[in-house]
């Protein structure tokens, strides 16, 4: 669904000039395929990451948002401490938090700032519905109850700030992703 969003905005574009995507998370299960398919489409490509990487062809990496210094045409924020590998102790759960929300809405302050993308594509999870062994869920259906919910509810409420700026705002619920 990523790259249609972005294929689409393309297409839309007047000019024939390359994007500028700007991607969280790119390092990431979903998002070290996604990089490498937007770089074959001969998109640039900035990678916001914890790891020191050096730059390559069309991808730039740096590790604190503050240095993404120009305008990107489309977000793609996928960043988050994984949920599968550790036990969602407390104090885990606070990490999870920090770096889906915390990040969220540093990443909109600094957008904010040097200016609003066309489009942001921010994940979020099919945590948002709750658990239930016998409802069916559907976009249209309102948020669950616990830590996932709130979660994803939260996190989703700091991404959508930047429709307030003019960008298209996208949330892309995944479920289990293997």
């Amino acid at each position: 669904y990523t790259l249609i969003l972005v294929n689409r905005l393309a297409k839309s574009r007047k000019d024939s000039s390359e994007m500028h995507v700007f991607v969280t998370g790119g390092t990431g299960l979903i998002g070290r395929s996604l990089v490498k398919r937007l770089v074959m489409r001969g998109d640039n490509v900035t990678v916001l990451t914890r790891q020191t990487l050096n730059n390559e062809h069309s991808v730039t990496y740096i590790t604190d948002i503050d240095q993404l210094e120009t305008v990107a045409d489309v977000v793609i924020n996928l960043a988050g401490e994984g949920l599968a590998e550790k036990r969602w102790t407390e104090r885990y759960k606070q990490k999870i938090i920090a770096s889906r929300v915390g990040l969220t809405q540093t990443l909109v302050s600094h957008l904010t700032k040097i200016g609003a993308p066309k489009v942001i594509l921010s994940g979020s999870a099919i945590g948002y519905y709750g658990a239930s062994e016998t409802q069916r869920f559907d976009e249209q259906a309102p948020s669950g109850a616990g830590f996932g919910a709130n979660l994803c509810v939260d996190w989703e409420q700091s991404a959508r700030v930047l429709e307030l700026e003019g960008s298209r705002c996208v949330l892309l619920r995944t479920g289990v992703v293997l």
